[in-house]
């Protein structure tokens, strides 16, 4: 009988065993258990029940009586929306580590896009606090905010407690820079612009590492300042204008030591743009250039002295962009990114001022001596007709141009699209794999309809926001497109002409078609972009080391392909010459010369 009672036993816990393993199943696909961090961006899961976990980083009610959980997790981020928050205060929430039960769904933007991922919870009883907020956070030991930007882990959910002495802080900005404790590091710290404090306050922070930033940003910070130390304040380094531009690359530069630095500079002005609450000012100096950038309202008039040609000291901090990833990476790239912010206009001295015989004093002497003579009124009325039928052609040269771009690149894509979408619309009954063929391909000709916008826009915005040279535009445009950065340099040899930057737009555009063909097409790791300026002559030179081509094989225009014959048709409205020399497997060079 010894035997049968430990069989039956055995069988009893083998059933019971098995019993288990079936309730955590039913349970898993019932989502019992917490979704990851990637099912959680999974349509699987779509309108369906779930369980997530997560740390609150911020917590408030809505106009509709609902509470709104902003909810982090290590790589990913959702809202929770509490349809009867009864009982819930979001005191007692922010920082704590809670699970949620609901349904999940997915937030569309205005253009369709997913945006984000929410929860829809029922009641206070769907949101279980599995680990209450530290009773005081100012309590809690200073976190090292450099390893847990490289390195996160589980502590980047959770609030951080830095302490550090304000280096920075502007209004406008509602926000100020603190270099911590560490000495290694600086933060951004957005806040409420009626409680940012004052350069120099010796402030404690507690807040929430940002996901994703280029310098360290605390997010929801709460903050108290301790007192008051300018000598903590690090001393302003006087630097002339090339001297900054080459301080991310000084040997064994730190992003973080680096970034928000003090500096004093002055240069001589060469431009000077206003936008709503900003002005921007480049500065020159032994050829380099620097971005100021200054708050100033646009309803007021431009400072007094600030004109080209005025020579300007400006005193503020350095900001740039580090590429390589979403973090700060071992390259920066200066002359797209490179910033002076300084905290007013009181901050810019006017060291002296433009030279009084500007071009249009010259010309209104010109004028008043024409005037003096017999027939001066005729000659002067011929001058003026012949610049305003210089400015209309020059108009009318503009609008042709866009017109041309905006047929070339989006006209014939809508055709397609629409071409694609009538097919679908007859596939709908009969044959719905033919219908997502063509639906597949109407996405993607208004993929390429929105690429071809961005290449029209970024020609323009580019031409009319960057610098007065034309080498100066060429580094500046081609450092805004963030996946050319470390592959394509700008060289430039020789001294470039006043009038060089009136071929700036169609440069832009040639240099885009180019260098997008190298890197997509022709797989190059490194482009040259180089100007030579000679005496009467501008060239165009890009290089790649690309697979190459034969060139005599490439499809023409009348077979859809238009880069080549875009680029050629550029050069020559500007009176130029346009070769292009390819071999397989030894790369492609676009030469452009133009005559000024």
């Amino acid at each position: 009988m010894t035997v049968p009672r430990r069989l039956l036993c055995v069988l009893v816990a083998l059933a019971a065993f098995a019993c288990a393993v079936r309730c955590d199943a039913r349970r898993c696909r019932e989502n019992q258990c917490p979704l990851s961090s990637d099912d959680l961006f999974s349509p699987e899961w779509v309108g369906r029940m779930v369980t997530v976990e997560g740390v609150v980083h911020r917590a408030e009610r809505l106009e509709d009586g609902r509470m709104a959980l902003y909810v982090y997790r290590t790589v990913a981020a959702f809202t929770v929306l509490v349809s009867d928050p009864e009982g819930m205060k979001p005191e007692d929430l922010v920082d704590a580590l809670v699970s949620v039960r609901g349904r999940l769904k997915v937030r569309f933007g205005p253009d369709g896009v997913p945006a984000g991922v929410e929860i829809e919870a029922r009641s206070s009883s769907s949101v279980a606090v599995l680990r209450p907020p530290p009773d005081d956070p100012y309590a809690l030991p200073c976190a090292d905010v450099g390893k847990l930007r490289f390195s996160p882990g589980e502590g980047r959910k959770h609030r951080l407690h830095v302490k550090g002495v304000v280096t920075f802080s502007r209004g406008i900005d509602t926000s100020f820079m603190l270099h911590l404790e560490e000495g290694r590091n600086v933060c951004v710290v957005p806040t409420d612009p009626k409680q940012l404090p004052k350069v120099g306050d010796l402030v404690e922070a507690c807040a929430f590492l940002a996901e994703v930033s280029v310098t360290p940003r605390l997010e929801d910070a709460v903050f108290k300042v301790v007192g008051h130390d300018m000598g903590a304040v690090p001393q302003p380094r006087r630097l002339s204008v090339d001297e900054v531009v080459a301080l991310p690359f000084a040997s064994d530069a730190d992003a973080e030591s680096l970034y928000a630095q003090t500096v004093e500079t002055e240069g001589v002005v060469y431009e000077v743009n206003r936008r709503e609450k900003f002005m921007q000012v480049f500065i020159c100096d032994k050829g380099e250039t620097l971005l100021v950038l200054v708050p100033y309202d646009q309803s007021l008039p431009t400072p007094d002295g600030f004109a080209p040609g005025a020579r300007l000291r400006a005193l503020g901090n350095i900001s740039f962009y580090r590429r390589g990833g979403l973090l700060l990476s071992d390259r920066p790239d200066p002359h797209q990114n490179l910033t002076l912010h300084v905290e007013s206009v009181d901050d810019i001295a006017v060291i002296s001022r433009a030279p009084y015989w500007t071009a249009g004093k010259v010309w209104f002497l010109v004028a008043a001596l024409l005037l003096a003579f017999p027939g001066a009124g005729f000659v002067l009325a011929t001058a003026i007709r012949h610049f305003e039928r210089s400015r209309y052609d020059a108009i009318r040269r503009e609008r042709l141009r866009l017109s041309h771009d905006l047929h070339d690149n989006l006209q014939q894509l809508l055709a397609a699209t629409m071409f694609r979408l009538d097919a679908a619309e007859s596939f709908f009954d009969s044959d719905a794999k033919s219908a997502r063929s063509q639906l597949a391909w109407a996405k993607k000709a208004v993929e390429g309809t929105q690429a071809g916008l961005r290449s029209v826009l970024w020609d323009l915005r580019e031409e009319s926001e960057g610098p007065a040279s034309l080498a100066g535009l060429l580094r500046y445009a081609i450092g805004r497109m963030p996946h050319w950065d470390g592959k394509v340099v700008v060289e430039t040899s020789g001294s470039e002409p006043d009038s060089a930057r009136a071929f700036g737009g169609r440069f832009l555009m040639i240099v885009k078609e180019a260098v997008g063909n190298a890197l997509m097409r022709g797989f190059a790791s490194h482009v040259r972009v180089r100007l030579f300026f000679r005496r009467g002559l501008v060239r165009l030179v890009i290089s790649d080391n690309g697979c190459g081509f034969a060139v005599d094989d490439v499809p023409g225009e009348k077979d859809g392909h238009l880069g080549l014959a875009s680029m050629a048709k550029r050069a020559a409205e500007l009176g130029g010459v346009f070769v292009v020399k390819s071999e397989p497997g030894k790369g492609t060079s676009v030469i452009v010369e133009v005559r000024v």
